[in-house]
């Protein structure tokens, strides 16, 4: 039970008083004193038992085991010391309840511990879930000319080709012999159509849609292109495909990254 305001003085001598019972005892007969044990019987018919802190003429501070107590005097009915066996009881009462309250720390703080460890880890599983599907969504492609970017490309599941990748180019460029292993030669094409080429020329060639186009991993289906006798054989990888990725190129890595919008 606490007491009215003047017992608060009682608990602030809490560790000087201790101390001092300590030294004096010491210095007197070589051991520390035993505890001053009391049992307080309140005037609301309530009782305290445990060890004296600190007592004067306005109150007495008591440590019950479970805690500090500051009783003022005018609360007090009487003050019991008792010897013997009785003593020994409440010293017992007093040990038990100390050790409750510390083992009950203990578990607190390892409980504490336990819980901050479980939040950690479970920041550390989401952080690696999300770093995981960003890596799955991304994909980089590795390419050796950093001047331009040549990427190896799968047309229609099965074809095999290079292709340089143009971000001027509004459809992707099939090379012609790339053409005739991708289609049946019987395969009717649709109208010719204009596109621009790299150097920004203005082109014309056969519409065609191929099924697929993958590229390290990044696919899309269904995609534009046009098919042109070009010099060389490479072809190019234009909008009609990249434009389904976010794209950045990684230039001190020599990766170009896509990422699927």
């Amino acid at each position: 039970m606490a007491g009215d305001s003047r017992s608060g003085k009682f608990a602030f001598f809490l560790v000087p008083a201790i101390l001092t019972c300590l030294i004096f005892s010491v210095a007197e007969t070589g051991m520390p004193a035993p505890p001053n044990v009391v049992i307080i019987k309140l005037k609301n018919k309530g009782e305290i038992k445990g060890v004296v802190i600190q007592e004067d003429e306005d109150g007495i501070v008591v440590d019950a085991g479970y805690g500090t107590v500051g009783i003022s005097k005018d609360q007090i009915e009487r003050i019991e010391r008792p010897a013997g066996g009785e003593r020994e009881e409440v010293e017992k009462a007093w040990e038990r309840e100390k050790d409750i309250i510390e083992r009950a720390g203990r578990n607190r703080k390892k409980d504490l511990e336990n819980y901050h460890r479980r939040i950690a880890e479970d920041r550390r599983i989401k952080k690696e879930i999300a770093e995981r599907a960003e890596r799955e969504g991304e994909h980089r492609i590795k390419f050796t000319d950093s001047s331009k970017i040549i990427v190896k490309a799968v047309l229609n599941g099965e074809v095999r080709t290079t292709l340089l990748v143009d971000t001027g180019a509004d459809l992707m460029l099939i090379p012609l012999e790339i053409a005739r292993q991708l289609f049946d030669e019987r395969t009717e094409f649709s109208k010719k159509v204009e596109t621009k080429l790299a150097d920004g020329t203005i082109r014309e060639g056969i519409h065609v849609v191929l099924e697929s186009v993958e590229v390290g991993g990044a696919k899309a289906e269904k995609v534009r292109a046009i098919v042109m006798d070009v010099r060389g054989g490479t072809g190019l990888l234009g909008m009609s495909f990249l434009n389904r990725f976010h794209l950045k190129v990684d230039s001190r890595n020599n990766e170009l990254i896509l990422k699927k919008k």
